[in-house]
């Protein structure tokens, strides 16, 4: 839950009420607090496991920061979707397509691929079913993920 709070004590009332609460059976023993992020654009990239077709997809998209489930469906040819496989794994031509695809050129072009490489690192060392940031933003001095989730393969845990 992301919640913006100015001045400090809106924050403080905050902070007392979460730690208050339960949220999916688990009380809130931790809150993470940022500066709030000058946002330009907001846009999604991913990368997820197909098991079915046992293969990896980075997914993408310009349209950041709110259900890409509903961006598929309203507006399907803004989701950047692209295949490879684990023993591939994501290449420098392939994360730079994507870069490209977003609109990124420049610094924001290369700072686009190592954030690419890094979810394809995160997604390999933890087994991961999906990584995801949502949104990635813009802001004047560059890229920030500024939110983000992980699926992790239950089967995997005992490693």
């Amino acid at each position: 839950m992301i919640k913006i709070a100015q001045p400090r004590d809106v924050a403080n009332s905050l902070c007392k009420e979460f730690f208050e609460r339960v949220v999916a059976g688990f009380t809130v023993e931790a809150i993470l607090i940022e500066e709030l992020a000058e946002i330009q654009h907001e846009y999604y990239c991913s990368i997820a496991l197909d098991a079915s077709r046992i293969q990896f997809f980075v997914i993408a998209s310009k349209e950041g920061g709110i259900d890409i489930e509903e961006v598929s469906k309203s507006n399907p040819e803004a989701i950047i979707k692209e295949s490879f496989s684990f023993r591939e794994g994501l290449t420098e031509e392939l994360s730079g397509k994507v870069a490209k695809q977003l609109g990124f050129r420049g610094d924001l072009y290369n700072s686009a691929k190592y954030i690419l490489k890094k979810l394809w690192k995160i997604t390999k060392e933890r087994e991961a079913q999906l990584v995801e940031i949502n949104p990635l933003v813009l802001t004047p001095s560059g890229l920030v993920a500024v939110d983000g989730k992980m699926i992790l393969d239950d089967d995997s845990a005992f490693r």
